[in-house]
């Protein structure tokens, strides 16, 4: 049987570096269960582990999109790259540069940045950045700094990893269970729901949402399934404490009609002061 090729991704945090230690670790932990159970329910064979400051992923390269594309719905993902590895050895370091450079557009300008988390490593950032450079200059592409078409980014640690590609994740937190409650029946509401998803909390959701708003929704709760209540709001109030339920999510449209709710519950409205150019653009991005 053919050997198949690996490949690995890193993933980059985001916001949750901003949290306390603990916290941090956390959250960290959750990130990384989210995605492992996402992997494992659409039948991803894939290794996770925690790198230097990184989350890293290694799969099988046929799987690269399924892959990429959980972690463009995996909230607490700041963005990813597709990367290559070598030993931390300045010749290694300069012909992996030279494959990664031999895809480019030739005539594109170029930068090369270059990050040494193991400073124990025999040449600098810039010395770095300096040779690999001349070798990539030598093969007919034009250095620019400010403005690049292209940047070849090298990380040193233990390892090497080499890429020129970032790709943009949701950011956010990492997403868990909660007590909150959304009924899904526009497209605000769809947004309004998302945007409390990013803040890392899952909501429970109401039994009669419309089908298409679910299954896009469902795109972005990485690793998790929704459950479902079938009642209403009102039905809601009469029983908090048996329902669990301690917020509502709604959206622009609904917020005159919450006065009475705010007796029973804490009422999240994530939409108020957007503008509809705005609320639109951002609708558009969850049908991605």
């Amino acid at each position: 049987m053919e050997k198949q090729k690996k490949q690995k991704i890193l993933v980059r945090f985001g916001e949750i570096f901003l949290k306390s230690p603990f916290v941090f670790r956390q959250m960290r932990r959750r990130l990384v269960e989210n995605i492992r159970r996402e992997l494992k329910k659409r039948m991803i064979v894939a290794k996770i582990w925690l790198g230097e400051g990184r989350v890293i992923l290694e799969t099988v390269a046929k799987e690269e999109k399924n892959v990429s594309d959980i972690l463009k719905h995996s909230f607490g993902v700041a963005s990813f790259s597709i990367v290559h590895e070598c030993n931390p050895e300045i010749g290694e370091i300069k012909n992996t540069a030279k494959k990664i450079a031999a895809k480019w557009k030739k005539g594109d300008s170029f930068a090369v940045r270059t990050r040494r988390a193991d400073k124990s490593f025999g040449y600098s950032s810039q010395q770095v950045n300096e040779i690999t450079g001349s070798l990539i200059s030598s093969l007919g592409y034009k250095v620019n700094l400010s403005a690049p078409d292209n940047v070849l980014y090298i990380e040193i640690g233990k390892t090497v990893f080499l890429f020129d590609n970032k790709i943009p994740g949701p950011g956010g937190l990492p997403l868990a269970k909660s007590c909150v409650f959304s009924s899904l029946r526009t497209k605000e509401d769809l947004l309004a729901t998302w945007l409390v998803m990013k803040r890392g909390l899952k909501p429970v959701l109401d039994s009669s949402s419309k089908k298409k708003l679910v299954k896009i929704l469902e795109k972005w709760a990485v690793g998790h399934c929704f459950s479902f209540v079938d009642k209403s709001i009102a039905t809601l109030s009469k029983n908090k404490t048996k329902n669990k339920i301690k917020a509502l999510i709604v959206s622009n449209s609904d917020i005159k009609k919450t006065d009475k709710l705010r007796k029973s519950f804490l009422v999240l409205t994530p939409l108020a002061g957007m503008q509809a150019k705005e609320i639109k653009e951002k609708i558009k991005y969850l049908y991605r």
